[in-house]
């Protein structure tokens, strides 16, 4: 009996410690397909992760979960390169709702069972914006997935000669749109922990002890 009672407590731990792991979710995306202006051409191709201080819930497509600062609040660094020479990091960049939106933006994600990326929204731009407003005559890039109803991403390379930084009045030098296919997780075994909390323990030579566990999805 005592045998059974450590090798349970054992297999719990094991359960509780394996998702608060840090993950790294690497970016699957084709060369662009669809370019506007002259910064980028077909030959390029984005890159890029971002990284979690835990793994990111199982969800059911097509629901999803926000991970950035208004939701679980996991996310910890992260890096998008668009083939152009521009990196966006935590260190020159911000995740914002869009380029006149003072709000933080959120970061939603849809998983499949194995924890890998299969749809993403999310807007990061560099440099930051002054409370959700441009400055005139500052030339931003960014990247933008508007992944939970399409399968593209964008990156845009714009000069903004007003706050409004609407079409008619920013200078757009190249925005190009490549196929995107998720975010592959770096910890394989993931999905695997979070969808299998659910199992019935028992040792067959004892009568009457036991245990049952059972994970009902939020």
């Amino acid at each position: 009996m005592q045998a059974f009672l450590i090798r349970l407590v054992v297999m719990l731990i094991g359960l509780v410690s394996i998702p608060a792991m840090a993950t790294t979710y690497t970016l699957n995306a084709g060369n662009y397909s669809q370019i506007e202006g002259t910064t980028f051409t077909t030959a390029m191709k984005p890159t890029g992760w971002f990284k979690t201080s835990s793994a990111i819930p199982v969800t059911i497509s097509p629901k999803a979960v926000d991970i950035g600062a208004k939701g679980l609040n996991i996310i910890t660094d992260w890096s998008f390169t668009d083939g152009a020479g521009h990196t966006l990091t935590p260190a020159n960049s911000a995740i914002n709702s869009g380029m006149t939106d003072p709000n933080e933006g959120s970061f939603d994600i849809v998983t499949d069972t194995n924890g890998n990326v299969i749809r993403a929204g999310f807007f990061i731009v560099s440099p930051p914006t002054v409370a959700g407003a441009p400055v005139p005559n500052v030339r931003y890039s960014g990247i933008m997935i508007d992944g939970l109803e399409f399968t593209s991403i964008s990156f845009f390379d714009i000069t903004c000669l007003s706050a409004n930084c609407d079409d008619n009045e920013s200078i757009t030098h190249g925005d190009a749109y490549a196929p995107f296919s998720g975010f592959s997780s770096s910890d394989a075994t993931v999905g695997l922990v979070l969808s299998g909390l659910t199992g019935l323990w028992w040792n067959a030579n004892e009568s009457g002890w036991g245990m049952s566990i059972t994970r009902a999805d939020p």
